[in-house]
């Protein structure tokens, strides 16, 4: 069964029966093209047919194409080098179905960031597998994108009658009747649902089963500009930087107005705890301003901080400093200076230790002033 262009499924079968006559071929091994490494981006080439393993036929032509487990082999490689990103670099018109579940698993699971960089094309299987990155980015408005879906041939023969018990007719349909195309079209659409799913999973984006299945193409290729106002990929232009919108495989980064409308359960418990920290935040806010305050004497800087809704800055820090500053100096001073006598003659209050020696200073001084204007008198 094949998710892949039907000129290219047509070449292929047409290198097949000029193969008909070779009964061996001997000295053919197949070889992946090589993952490459630059800085810390790996690329993994995804070229050609996808097959579900090396075919002898293709090498002996020289034909290109990946074996799908190449693909998660070189991924696991990347990750153990250390790679922050993988790009697949995708010029591909699709593959086999055997295979290609696996493959888009070990792209989507894989926790290093991944990119798709669509060179030629990537139609059908290699979509798919470019759907399962965070980023699809095409090289040019002229590379091919879509095709998206799964197709089979049907021999019929006039000579070779299929027979099938009674309660399993549609283990052998009959495609030359249009109960037995039905059949077979019953089995590819319940194959494209599960791949649907897959693909709407990888995209995100807010993007359904059903969306793939109508507005992806319907089983058309197109342009990457057409792709690109599908939403099918994010960027033209193969250095593009991923969007910010892009969080991880199929993930994005949800808005407010989003949040609320599709999940306002959710929304109101963010609202409430928002709330709630709020609450806490400013409650924190003014008592700084107040502790400062207490300790400065500077309440007219607070109140005007608190009012403001300034946080408590090194501005306002170096206020309350000085403030504070300025009143022990006045405190040092109150209690160094020398009480008066009251007229009834009683005595001073009692000088507290620390002003002891600036009381001292200052009477030296005094009397050494007296001395002075005795001697200027004399």
């Amino acid at each position: 069964m094949w998710l892949m262009l039907q000129e290219e499924i047509d070449r292929i079968d047409a290198l097949m029966a000029r193969s008909a006559g070779v009964d061996t071929v001997q000295g053919v091994i197949h070889a992946s093209a090589p993952m490459t490494m630059s800085g810390n981006v790996a690329t993994i080439p995804v070229k050609g047919a996808l097959l579900s393993e090396p075919s002898f036929m293709m090498d002996f032509f020289g034909e290109r194409y990946t074996v799908y487990r190449d693909i998660s082999t070189q991924i696991r490689d990347a990750e153990r080098r250390g790679a922050s990103r993988i790009d697949l670099d995708i010029d591909s018109p699709g593959g086999t179905l055997d295979g290609l579940y696996a493959t888009m698993s070990a792209i989507k699971n894989t926790k290093t960031p991944t990119r798709a960089v669509v060179t030629g094309k990537a139609a059908s299987a290699a979509y798919m597998l470019a759907s399962q990155t965070r980023e699809i980015v095409a090289r040019d408005e002229l590379a091919l994108v879509g095709s998206v879906g799964v197709a089979t041939s049907k021999y019929t023969s006039k000579s070779i009658k299929d027979v099938a018990n009674t309660d399993s007719p549609n283990k052998r349909p009959d495609v030359a009747t249009e109960d037995g195309i039905a059949a077979v079209r019953g089995e590819l659409d319940d194959i494209f649902n599960v791949l649907a799913e897959r693909i709407a999973e990888g995209r995100g984006r807010n993007t359904t089963t059903e969306k793939v299945k109508t507005e992806y193409g319907r089983g058309a290729i197109m342009t990457a500009r057409t792709a690109l106002s599908k939403g099918m990929i994010d960027a033209i232009g193969a250095d593009t930087k991923p969007s910010a919108e892009v969080a991880g495989n199929g993930e994005v980064a949800m808005d407010i107005q989003t949040l609320k409308s599709e999940h306002p359960a959710l929304y109101a418990q963010v609202f409430n705890l928002g709330e709630q920290a709020g609450v806490q935040n400013e409650r924190t806010r003014v008592e700084a301003h107040i502790t400062l305050a207490e300790a400065s004497g500077d309440m007219d800087t607070t109140l005007a901080a608190i009012r403001s809704g300034e946080v408590l800055t090194m501005a306002i820090q170096a206020k309350h400093m000085a403030a504070g500053i300025n009143k022990r100096s006045i405190e040092l001073r109150a209690q160094e200076a020398p009480a008066p006598v009251d007229a009834a003659g009683a005595e001073p209050p009692a000088v507290k230790p620390e002003g002891k020696a600036v009381q001292a200073a200052q009477a030296a001084l005094k009397n050494l002033t007296l001395d002075l204007n005795v001697r200027r008198e004399a």
